[in-house]
């Protein structure tokens, strides 16, 4: 078990929300002076560093720290950290895209933004729990009406303020942020902390732009096929293109082109393409593979390929790259009946490998396979390659990274 420290520290050098606000020091006894203790008395607001706010804060007869339900500050949080830092204040149009539901205890990493009055509505339609964000308030700084607060004390949310969220992966933990039992206390401090209880038995990598830099000269294969049948090949529809099996890119590209377009013919010129390139260039594994697997091997993690293209190129390009042979199992895009962004292949690979979801980390590249493994229930870790990840993905993830070394000291 991992456990984050996501609250404050508290010294009278620390960041307040008010210039009135202070700590006062005082040390009572020192041993050093032939006392025979140190005992040292603190004065400080309820509200300062990562702190809660009970109802009474600002709603008269709300309920206060002796007498809240504790069951606000401990238990299962979802942490989210990608919402994007504009410099404007979180909006309910920032959360619409987020997993949220009835009874959550939703921590957000919001870069020291307060919420917007629709968010709150929105918080209080969905009948959350508990919010928590890293800004020493919900309510934009110098509020006079505090309408934010009002929205969530009044709908029944507890309210943390004044998280420490930088680094801690995105998921799910168990959170401990506990209020002191102050008779009346409108706020307390809280040493709040979050749990990672989940094991990792199996790493499930995707292949193309994952494992192997072949995107590239996919997408050129790709042009070349389409502009020697008259068709043009946009940026943005390429995107929507990888991480997809060949039953969903001819749906795709099907509908994109037309009826008259002819998707097999297209594809085995795009298969000699990119035949060619390869032969002509070589294949070259991503940043950090080798060293990702033989740590895994170490720590008797199992490992599985699952990915889009089918076997026989799977294969093609595995034993050419000198890795076919360092995995437990391998699912191909023809060995599903629906592929990416459907999680049917990750959870065909769990299976197969005895492995609930939960204990699964998924390592993709591509917004359809973040989707297929945050739908399927795992970890999911995105390392982009030729596409940035949307901010839908971005809000599923466990964490982005930049290549598999740093994936790998999340991992293990």
């Amino acid at each position: 078990m991992k456990i984050y420290d996501i609250s404050r520290e508290i010294s009278p050098t620390m960041t307040f929300y008010s210039p009135d606000d202070t700590i006062t020091v005082n040390e009572v006894a020192k041993l050093k002076s032939g006392d025979v203790c140190n005992l040292t008395r603190y004065e400080f607001s309820g509200h300062i560093g990562t702190h809660i706010d009970t109802p009474l804060h600002f709603l008269d007869g709300g309920a206060t720290c002796d007498n809240i339900d504790l069951s606000y500050f401990y238990g299962q949080a979802k942490l989210v950290q990608s919402l994007e830092g504009n410099g404007r204040d979180v909006s309910k149009a920032d959360l619409l895209n987020l997993d949220i539901d009835q009874g959550d205890i939703l921590l957000i990493n919001t870069g020291n933004r307060a919420l917007t009055a629709d968010a709150a509505t929105y918080l209080a339609e969905l009948k959350i729990k508990t919010i928590g964000i890293d800004s020493l308030s919900a309510d934009v700084y110098g509020s006079q009406s505090f309408e934010v607060h009002h929205t969530l004390l009044g709908a029944g949310i507890a309210i943390i303020e004044g998280l420490q969220l930088d680094g801690v992966p995105q998921g799910r933990y168990d959170l401990s942020a506990l209020p002191l039992k102050f008779k009346n206390g409108n706020g307390s401090p809280v040493r709040a902390i979050l749990a990672d209880k989940s094991k990792v038995e199996l790493v499930i990598f995707d292949m193309d732009g994952l494992m192997i830099d072949s995107e590239p000269m996919s997408k050129e294969s790709w042009r070349l096929a389409l502009e020697l049948s008259g068709y043009p090949m946009e940026e943005d529809f390429f995107g929507k293109l990888l991480g997809r099996n060949i039953v969903t890119a001819r749906e795709l590209m099907n509908s994109h082109y037309g009826a008259d377009f002819d998707f097999e013919k297209v594809r085995q010129l795009r298969n000699k393409k990119v035949k060619e390139l390869i032969d002509a260039n070589g294949l070259q594994l991503k940043k950090g593979l080798p060293q990702m697997l033989d740590i895994l091997d170490k720590l008797q993690i199992k490992k599985c390929v699952a990915t889009s293209t089918e076997w026989e190129g799977m294969e093609w390009k595995l034993k050419m790259v000198g890795i076919f042979d360092r995995f437990d199992n391998i699912i191909t895009g023809d060995q599903v009946k629906v592929g990416k962004p459907n999680p049917e292949i990750f959870l065909k690979a769990a299976k197969q490998m005895g492995v609930v979801p939960a204990n699964c980390i998924v390592l993709e590249d591509s917004d359809a396979g973040v989707e297929a493994g945050y739908s399927a229930g795992m970890r999911t870790i995105v390392i982009p390659d030729m596409a940035k990840p949307s901010a839908a993905t971005l809000s599923r993830v466990y964490a982005e990274c930049e290549n598999l070394l740093e994936a790998a000291e999340i991992v293990c």
